[in-house]
């Protein structure tokens, strides 16, 4: 008998405290001063039913990971040498997410559980047990061959965010699961941020592996410390409610089978209106910006678009021009608005052609005028909720046309139209908005034959850029 065990067998208040949790899982709760909602009780009520396959699909909101920590700990305390494994798409989620809450949930109970449980960067240990003895160890989602070979009498896996983890991930945990001779528990649970996973199937193809489903719609969770409806709403707004955006990240819905455009065509046919020039006049927004779009290949365009405030004021085009000259345009058109520098910014697609076009604008040396340099893929200031920046800048623009804030002018080019009503957007593996890149648009489009699609959506990308509201001067320019 090792030393642990000794401990176990001495520890008469461990013994009576584990008498107690047993059977009631709420009794648990309670030691970890945790209320939960009608919601988590749900997956409560089916662990401590003892149900081994439990899929739980939930919006943002709910407190799944508050929830999880305490169905998993409480399950490693019940089954004496256990062993929980816990994976996700990333070790961060596993480590900063689900181990940081765990860790959270323990010290902020009852003080006496703090000497059960041993925190280590990668798991945690039960009475003085190693990890692994008894306890719960971590493990990235990337690689089949971390799941195999795991042979304990109790075992449980929880597999985080589990839209994100790949098919043969599943499978390889799946086959261990079915050798299992002893006790067992898997609980697959996340946002349903896309159906080509097997996250999706075990809410619908698999017959021959039943699965205790539930799910969790954020309109119906209650207002907590950690959640609050506004979030609903601000996502009602800016995406609308049938968009995939509000169907993953609040009611708990798997994505619809096509994907879905950022601007509808009726939307954005209003911010050619006299109202909508009225009501831009009365926001109070006195931005002067610049949104260029240089071209990368023959065939793509140079596009020049200003904005004061939310009116478009011009935009121009010019196809086969040198990215200097379009650099240099912009520079008159600045001088006859009579912009100053100080008041004036570029926002300039620096990716390919604009790397070497942007250092000719900024910089004290040169023009010395304010510029952004505008990298699509770098991060977006709100990196929880969008992919990268270009998406960012694509939802802000379709946020403030929806709400009837941006005027165009009263007349309307049909190939702007176009691009801004047809480029696709999506919800990534993390449960971020990730609008389809350039190439995936011209790709897509390339069969049209109208002359229109299937080229790159320059005049839309100089449009969202020109009113990106978060551009800031790049000091590596600034101080050339």
């Amino acid at each position: 008998m090792d030393l642990f065990q000794k401990r176990v067998r001495k520890t008469h208040p461990f013994q009576l405290f584990l008498k107690e949790i047993s059977g009631d899982i709420y009794a648990y709760c309670h030691y970890l001063k945790f209320k939960p909602t009608w919601q988590q009780k749900q997956l409560l009520d089916a662990m401590q039913e003892r149900r081994t396959n439990i899929a739980v699909r939930s919006g943002q909101g709910p407190g799944k990971t508050k929830t999880d920590v305490v169905a998993v700990t409480w399950w490693n305390l019940v089954n004496p040498y256990s062993l929980a494994v816990v994976t996700a798409p990333t070790m961060r989620q596993c480590k900063n997410v689900w181990l940081s809450e765990a860790q959270s949930t323990i010290y902020n109970g009852d003080p006496r559980l703090r000497s059960i449980f041993s925190f280590t960067g990668t798991g945690y240990g039960i009475l003085g047990a190693s990890k692994d003895t008894w306890g719960c160890y971590l493990a990235t989602a990337n690689r089949p061959e971390a799941f195999q070979g795991i042979h304990r009498e109790k075992l449980l896996m929880l597999c985080e965010e589990s839209s994100g983890i790949a098919r043969p991930i599943i499978d390889t945990i799946k086959g261990t699961l079915s050798n299992q001779k002893g006790t067992y528990c898997w609980l697959q649970i996340g946002n349903p941020n896309t159906r080509d996973c097997a996250f999706f199937d075990c809410f619908h193809s698999l017959a021959d592996a039943p699965w205790y489903c539930l799910h969790w719609n954020g309109e119906e969770t209650p207002e907590s410390a950690w959640f609050s409806k506004r979030r609903n709403e601000e996502l009602a707004d800016e995406f609308g409610k049938d968009s995939d955006v509000y169907r993953v990240r609040v009611l708990g819905e798997f994505p619809a089978t096509d994907a879905s455009c950022l601007i509808n065509e009726g939307d954005l046919a209003k911010a050619y209106t006299p109202e909508a020039r009225a009501r831009a006049m009365s926001i109070k927004d006195n931005k002067k910006q610049f949104g260029i779009d240089l071209a990368r290949f023959g065939g793509d365009e140079n596009v020049i678009v200003a904005r004061q405030g939310r009116m478009m004021l011009t935009m121009e085009c010019y196809s086969h021009t040198d990215p200097n000259q379009a650099i240099d345009r912009a520079v008159m058109l600045q001088d006859m608005y009579t912009w100053p520098t100080k008041d004036t910014m570029y926002v300039v697609d620096t990716s390919g052609m604009g790397e070497a076009a942007v250092g000719n604008l900024g910089g004290q040396r040169r023009m010395g005028r304010r510029v952004h340099e505008f990298y699509s893929q770098n991060c977006a200031n709100d990196a929880q909720k969008y992919a990268n920046k270009i998406t960012e800048a694509w939802c802000l623009f379709a946020k403030k046309v929806r709400a009837g804030e941006i005027y165009l002018g009263d007349k309307r080019d049909r190939k702007l139209t176009l691009q801004l009503t047809t480029r696709r957007y999506s919800v990534d593996k993390d449960g971020k908005i990730k609008i389809e890149s350039k190439d995936e648009y011209k790709k897509r489009n390339a069969d049209v034959n109208d002359g229109d699609l299937g080229k790159s959506p320059d005049r839309a990308d100089a449009v969202v850029m020109a009113f990106y509201d978060h551009a800031h001067e790049s000091q590596r320019l600034a101080t050339a």
